[in-house]
C-alpha cells in the first residue's frame, strides 16, 4: 500500500502543477516582477498558492470600493472558468490586477503576509 500511496501522491503533483502551469500567469508577469522589487528577500513569487488566496481575497478590501468593483468585475470571467482550487482563483485576480495597473498594490499586500521562501513551495512562517 505504501507504494500505491506514493504512487498517487506524484500523480496529483503532477497534475496540480501542470493545473499551475496552464492556469498561473507566467514568471515576467507584473505582479510577480512587483513581489520580486517590493519583498525580494521574502521570495514570494516561490509562494504555494494555498498560502496566498485569503490574503488575495481580501485584497479588493483595501480598495476603494469602485476600484473593487472594477477588479472584481475584471477578475470575473477567469474566476468563472476555474474548476477548482486556490490557484486557478489566484490567477483570476493576479491577471486581473496586471489588467487593471493594480499588479504592485496587490504585491504590496502579499508582502505583508509572514512568509519566507527559499524555493517553489518552500516557505516558512517567519
Amino acid at each position: 500500500m505504501k507504494g500505491k500511496a506514493a504512487s498517487l501522491c506524484v500523480a496529483l503533483s503532477l497534475f496540480t502543477f501542470s493545473g499551475l502551469a496552464q492556469t498561473y500567469p507566467p514568471p515576467d508577469h507584473p505582479y510577480f516582477q512587483a513581489l520580486a522589487r517590493i519583498c525580494p528577500a521574502k521570495q514570494l513569487e516561490n509562494l504555494n498558492p494555498g498560502l496566498a488566496v485569503e490574503s488575495i481575497l481580501a485584497f479588493p478590501e483595501t480598495l476603494t470600493a469602485a476600484r473593487a468593483n472594477v477588479l472584481r468585475a475584471e477578475a470575473k470571467a477567469d474566476h468563472d472558468a476555474c474548476e477548482v482550487g486556490s490557484a486557478c482563483v489566484n490567477a483570476a485576480y493576479i491577471k486581473a490586477a496586471g489588467r487593471l495597473s493594480m499588479a504592485d498594490d496587490l504585491a504590496r499586500h502579499v508582502c505583508a503576509l509572514p512568509y519566507r521562501c527559499t524555493a517553489p513551495f518552500e516557505c516558512q512562517s517567519e
